[in-house]
């Protein structure tokens, strides 16, 4: 009979500095395997899509096999035996070396067993649970993890910021574009395949009526978020209702535009175009297109008034601007006084 595998554990400093943020008390115990609630387990909300990921199960086989140490997992006692809130890939690991034979049917492992029952504070230990090691979540998942557990958990930002290792802004960023997916779904507008960058920005729109319309343009066209931060700042500076429309139909002519020169040509029977594209076209004015609403609008909807806007900090960067400005104007005049 071949020697069975020996596990052994080591301290897992992330989890152990979130319970301690949460407050959490947790003691190291060793309990018996089979006292896991598996199927449980993979219900803890930790991972967006599926629990279990073969890829990482399979890397954890072999660092057992090869003796590796690992941090311990984390679960909580509950009437149906332990059920796992961090480490299931782990676990998952472990239960594919008993079912092959080389590791003891009665096995017992080290764990942390947390002293809470809380429902709150059990998951968000399960959501902030893969930043750390093993299976690490991607930033979109710990974002909309830390999201929830502001909006949904009570949490505060800043807390969830350093329990999911993002920048607090992140989160609030993500946390206002949800609101405004949620407002404006329910006015019958879906942003759902709209990124959060270009989402956000329409909280900055005071005005309903013209939210509602610049929201359809950007479900239909999705611009990018640069393009609709510069539109919602000159709505939210427009003195009347009739200078944002103004915007909106200029947002409207803009984006229907560059919608139409970037429509593939209908091709011949040969599969050839019957029309050559115009890629030097396409670019001059898309690229002139941006500078021109970068000086109009700026950053936030402030277009620049004078040279001392731009921010310059020294007298080479004022001559590098001058003279960039000098190249297109004399490209520009060159271009345009040949055109018969």
């Amino acid at each position: 009979m071949a020697t069975q595998l020996k596990l052994t554990w080591m301290d897992d400093l992330k989890a152990e500095h979130d319970l301690r943020a949460l407050s959490v008390a947790f003691e190291i115990r060793t309990i018996p395997f089979p006292k896991i609630d598996l199927k449980e387990s993979q219900y803890n909300g930790a991972r967006l899509g599926d629990p279990i990921i073969p890829r990482l199960v399979e890397d954890y086989v072999t660092g057992m096999r090869n003796r590796d140490t690992f941090p311990r997992i984390v679960v909580h006692e509950s009437k149906s035996g332990f059920v796992i809130l961090g480490g299931n890939q782990r676990a998952a690991a472990m239960k594919k070396l008993i079912d092959l034979g080389e590791l003891p049917k009665a096995l017992k492992i080290e764990v942390y067993v947390v002293g809470t029952s809380d429902k709150l504070l059990l998951e968000i230990i399960a959501r902030s649970g893969n930043v750390g090691h093993g299976g690490r979540s991607e930033k979109e998942e710990r974002t909309a993890h830390a999201a929830y557990s502001v909006r949904r958990l009570g949490m505060r930002p800043k807390d969830a910021a350093k329990i999911f290792n993002l920048a607090e802004s992140t989160i609030t960023l993500n946390i206002r574009a949800e609101k405004q997916r949620e407002e404006l779904a329910s006015a019958g507008v879906d942003l759902s395949a709209v990124g959060n960058s270009s989402v956000e920005p329409l909280s900055k729109i005071v005005d309903s009526g013209v939210k509602l319309k610049v929201a359809q343009l950007v479900s239909q066209h999705n611009p990018g978020g640069e393009k609709i931060r510069q539109v919602a700042g000159a709505i939210r500076k427009a003195k009347s209702q009739s200078a944002r429309l103004a915007h909106v139909k200029n947002m409207e002519k803009e984006l229907t535009e560059a919608d139409h020169r970037s429509i593939p040509k209908r091709r011949n029977d040969n599969g050839q175009r019957k029309v050559p594209q115009r890629p030097r076209r396409d670019r001059i004015i898309r690229d002139l297109g941006k500078l021109a609403d970068y000086l109009d609008f700026g950053m936030d909807g402030q277009g620049f008034a004078s040279f001392g806007d731009f921010q310059i900090a020294s007298a080479p960067d004022e001559a590098t601007v001058r003279d960039l400005h000098k190249r297109i104007q004399f490209r520009m005049k060159m271009i345009l006084g040949a055109k018969k």
